[in-house]
């Protein structure tokens, strides 16, 4: 499962090829349900439907996430992508950081502290994106510890 958004962050994208072998009604992939949290939030169900999907992904934009704001809310967003294929169960995670407004917080603040390290952090979350089977809590617990450090209000719910 691959997981990215658009340049100007309105949409996530999931991308697999068990989403197109539901979409066809090939490979017996009879249901796919994804789970979702955003920034730790409780879990959410979503049960995938053949009209969510083009060709091998689907695309999720502000709506489907219930914000209210113009683009995603900056944080973690991680998944849990559950298909069933013939009896059996396969179960896919992933995670991506929405960093629209953060980056740029994080490129003054570097600046105005070259000896601040607080771009490690960043790049460690960063590269959770990569893992298959991430815990989301560590994560979640890496990207608090960045928003203190930039003195960001991590109580800030901006619609989400």
């Amino acid at each position: 499962m691959t997981i990215t958004k658009n340049t100007d962050c309105t949409t996530i994208t999931i991308t697999d090829d068990l989403l197109d072998s539901f979409r066809t009604s090939s490979d017996d992939v009879t249901a796919v349900t994804l789970y979702y949290s955003v920034n730790g939030a409780d879990e959410v169900t979503y049960e995938v439907e053949v009209a969510d999907i083009t060709a091998d992904s689907m695309e999720l934009d502000i709506a489907f996430f219930a914000q209210e704001s113009e683009t995603l809310c900056d944080g973690v967003y991680c998944f849990r992508m559950v298909v069933i294929q013939d009896t059996a169960e396969i179960t896919k995670y992933g995670n991506i950081l929405i960093d629209c407004g953060l980056i740029c917080t994080l490129a003054e603040y570097i600046w105005n502290y070259p000896t601040k390290q607080l771009h490690s952090k960043y790049e460690a979350i960063k590269y959770y994106q990569q893992c298959n089977d991430c815990d989301c809590a560590t994560v979640y617990s890496l990207y608090q510890d960045l928003l203190i450090d930039l003195d960001i209000d991590t109580n800030t719910d901006c619609g989400c």
